[in-house]
C-alpha cells in the first residue's frame, strides 16, 4: 500500500514539475514579430487596388510582402483570416487555404498576391502564432475599386495669328482621377460650331478656331463650346460646357 502511495505521490510531482518547466519557459519566450517589409512600424496597411475585368489597366492583384521573425525559433504557425469582402490570397502561385502557409521556424520573408473577387473593402489578417500560443497581428484593408471617370477641364484665349478671331481651346488641365493606378487620357472631343472634333491626347490637347464674325456686326457674339475627354479604359468624362465671348 505505501508503495502505491509513493508512487502516485512521484508521478504527481512529476506532473507538477512538467507544467513548472514550462511555465518558466513560457515566461521566458518572447512573441513573434510580423511587420510589413516596407513600413515595419505600420500595424495596417491601407491602400487600393482598381479592379475590373474589361479595364486594360486593371491590376488584378495586390501583392504583399511581410517579414516574420521569432528570436526564440519557434513559430508554430502563420494564421490568414478575410474578415471583410471576397477573395482568394496566394503564396508563390499556391492559394492558402486551411492556413496552408509555408514558413521558417526562426524567420522568413512572407511573399503573397490577394486578389479581389467584389469591389468594395476587403480586409485581412494574418497572425503569427509561436508554440507557446503567444501571437501578433497585422492588418491589410484594401479598397478596390471600378475605373474612375476622368474630368474635362479647358479654357480659351484669342492669339489672333491666322485670323483676328482665331481663339485657342486648351483642354490640356484635364486629368484622370486615377492615374496612379495606370490610368491616362486617350482623347479629347472638342464640340463647336455645330461641329465635333477628335484629337488623340498623345498629339495634343487644345484646337486652333476662327470663329466666323462679320465684320460689320457691333458688338460682342457668343459661341458655345463643349469638351470631353475620354480615359484609355474607354470611359468618357462629363461634358463641360463654355459660352466664348468673341469680340
Amino acid at each position: 500500500m505505501k508503495k502505491i502511495f509513493f508512487s502516485c505521490l512521484f508521478l504527481a510531482l512529476i506532473v507538477v514539475g512538467c507544467d513548472q518547466t514550462k511555465d518558466y519557459l513560457s515566461g521566458l519566450n518572447d512573441a513573434p514579430e510580423i511587420n510589413f517589409f516596407e513600413n515595419p512600424n505600420a500595424p495596417v496597411l491601407s491602400d487600393s487596388i482598381k479592379l475590373g475585368l474589361s479595364m486594360k489597366t486593371s491590376q488584378k492583384s495586390y501583392h504583399i510582402s511581410l517579414k516574420v521573425t521569432d528570436k526564440n525559433k519557434n513559430i508554430k504557425e502563420v494564421v490568414y483570416t478575410q474578415l471583410q469582402g471576397q477573395g482568394k490570397l496566394f503564396q508563390s502561385g499556391v492559394q492558402i487555404i486551411d492556413n496552408n502557409i509555408s514558413i521558417k521556424a526562426d524567420s522568413a520573408k512572407l511573399e503573397f498576391d490577394y486578389y479581389p473577387a467584389v469591389l468594395g473593402q476587403h480586409l485581412l489578417r494574418l497572425t503569427v502564432v509561436d508554440n507557446f500560443n503567444l501571437s501578433k497581428s497585422v492588418t491589410i484593408q484594401i479598397t478596390a475599386f471600378d475605373n474612375l471617370p476622368p474630368v474635362a477641364v479647358f479654357n480659351n484665349s484669342r492669339i489672333g495669328q491666322r485670323d483676328h478671331y482665331e481663339y485657342v481651346i486648351n483642354a490640356g488641365e484635364s486629368y484622370d482621377k486615377d492615374e496612379r493606378f495606370g490610368g491616362s487620357l486617350y482623347q479629347f472631343e472638342f464640340t463647336f460650331l455645330g461641329k465635333i472634333v477628335y484629337v488623340l491626347a498623345e498629339n495634343d490637347h487644345q484646337l486652333f478656331v476662327i470663329f466666323p464674325v462679320d465684320p460689320n456686326q457691333t458688338g460682342p457674339l457668343i459661341f458655345p463650346v463643349a469638351v470631353r475627354v475620354q480615359d484609355n479604359d474607354g470611359r468618357w468624362s462629363a461634358k463641360v460646357s463654355q459660352d466664348i465671348q468673341v469680340n
